[in-house]
């Protein structure tokens, strides 16, 4: 005798993405994928976004809050974070005002609001889950005020932060070293819209016209963020030993 199984209780999930939008021309959003899958199994999706996000759909069916500053993500090291107590308050603010979260999803680096955050999720008892696509810049001239506050957000974050899941090996290497549990940091990469970046004759020609030089051979192309997350260092290794070893390959 098969016996039933008992059915699935919805969940309420809170997402935070303070990133400005993505729109369907840069391909797949990895965070709306997720959302667009939570609401599809019927769980209750409230987005709390930036206040400059469009009106793309990209969240489906959830209820999006534009109650945040954006967060730029710009090209270059290092990556752009939006921090600061005001920032914290009013993603605090948003919270507070919410349905009662069971899930708390964070989509930024961890010190954008990271410190409100885990007080949050201490005092409601909901398990945070960070999503990492780019590691926050480091600040050599902290003063001693900064570097506590720097060093009681990170235990704050070790104590209260269910999982992360990591852009890059690079970032999960990071989180590492700051004494996060490895096993509770998982590698999530982008991954690529395999149609979207086919390109067609018309930009290939144009391109080697341009560029006549990529044409002589194999051409590898690096597409994405610049910052210590993606190990451009190596990269720029690997470009430079092909020279000697297999000189008609290309590198963009």
């Amino acid at each position: 005798m098969t016996l039933p199984k008992p059915p699935v209780r919805a969940l309420n999930v809170i997402v935070i993405d303070p990133w400005v939008s993505t729109t369907p021309a840069q391909g797949h959003d990895r965070l709306a994928a997720l959302v667009r899958s939570l609401t599809a199994a019927n769980h209750k999706v409230t987005v709390i976004a930036a206040r400059t996000r469009d009106e793309d759909n990209a969240f489906n069916l959830a209820v999006v809050r534009r109650a945040l500053a954006p967060q730029m993500r710009r090209f270059g090291y290092p990556s752009g974070s939006a921090t600061g107590f005001a920032y914290g308050l009013r993603m605090m603010l948003s919270l507070i005002t919410q349905t009662k979260a069971d899930v708390i999803v964070l989509r930024a680096p961890p010190f954008a609001g990271g410190l409100m955050l885990s007080c949050f999720a201490a005092f409601s008892g909901a398990p945070l889950l960070i999503d990492v696509p780019d590691l926050p810049g480091e600040n050599q001239n902290r003063n001693i005020f900064e570097r506590f506050a720097h060093g009681f957000l990170l235990r704050m974050l070790r104590w209260k932060t269910a999982h992360v899941f990591a852009g890059s090996p690079e970032i999960k290497s990071w989180f590492e070293t700051q004494r996060f549990d490895p096993g509770l940091v998982s590698v999530l990469p982008f991954g690529c819209d395999t149609e979207l970046f086919i390109p067609t004759r018309d930009i290939q020609t144009a391109l080697f016209e341009k560029y006549p030089h990529l044409a002589k051979g194999p051409l590898c192309i690096y597409a994405g963020n610049i910052h210590r997350g993606r190990n451009i260092a190596e990269l720029l290794e690997v470009a430079a030993a092909m020279l000697s070893i297999a000189p008609d390959y290309r590198f963009a």
